[in-house]
């Protein structure tokens, strides 16, 4: 249930930000790779990592009317170690954000 709650996060986010979503999963000899890929506005390089410190927020307004109190990537990657597995962001090729899942099989 927790690494659902994960997905749901990263899914969440997508379509917070971006008008489409991709989800795909590959499946590698020592490996599970999940993708989540937006077409929204993406983020700056360097935010990548500020965005998984808790209470962070990208945007610039932090009231309630945009959603959000900046645990939903905390969370994500809590859950993912939990699982064994790492995250990370990078710019997506669908022109918003990728967040990217690997899991040991």
């Amino acid at each position: 249930m927790a690494f659902e709650r994960a997905l749901q996060n990263l899914v969440s986010n997508a379509e917070k930000y971006g008008e489409d979503i991709w989800v795909s999963a590959k499946d590698k000899i020592d490996e599970v790779v999940i993708i989540v890929d937006d077409n929204g506005k993406g983020l700056p390089p360097a935010l990548f990592e500020e965005v998984f410190k808790p209470f962070y927020r990208a945007d610039e307004s932090r009231n309630s009317s945009t959603g959000g109190v900046g645990l939903g990537l905390p969370i994500v990657r809590d859950i993912v170690h939990a699982h064994g597995g790492e995250v990370h962001l990078e710019q997506s090729p669908k022109g918003g954000l990728r967040a990217v899942i690997t899991l040991p099989l």
